[in-house]
């Protein structure tokens, strides 16, 4: 049996907050705004990004690493330097990563 440590990685990344998705959209949708009607799909729109106001949650769908997959507040959205994208929760995100300067 061996052992192994992480690679260090620098990753860019943001906290999902009730205030941000739209600046959060236009990050991963390069300028494009994440608003669609209830009746669109962002992925069929060309969106890496997207939120419906219909609902009224805050929430964003994200097309990540494995799919569509949801954020919700708290959640930290990262976009790796390969430029894929994935959803972490906030403690998941907080033990293995820390702020270094930009």
């Amino acid at each position: 049996m061996h052992k192994f440590i992480r690679k260090p990685e620098i990753v860019e990344a943001v906290q999902l907050t009730a205030e941000n998705r739209e600046e959060i959209c236009k990050w991963l949708n390069g300028g494009k705004s994440g608003r669609i009607d209830e009746s669109e799909h962002g992925l069929e729109l060309g969106l890496n990004a997207w939120y419906c106001d219909y609902h009224g949650d805050g929430d964003l769908a994200l097309e990540a690493i494995d799919g569509t997959e949801p954020a919700t507040a708290g959640d930290y959205i990262i976009k790796y330097g390969n430029g894929l994208i994935d959803v972490w929760e906030k403690r998941q995100f907080e033990s293995l990563y820390e702020r270094v300067a930009d």
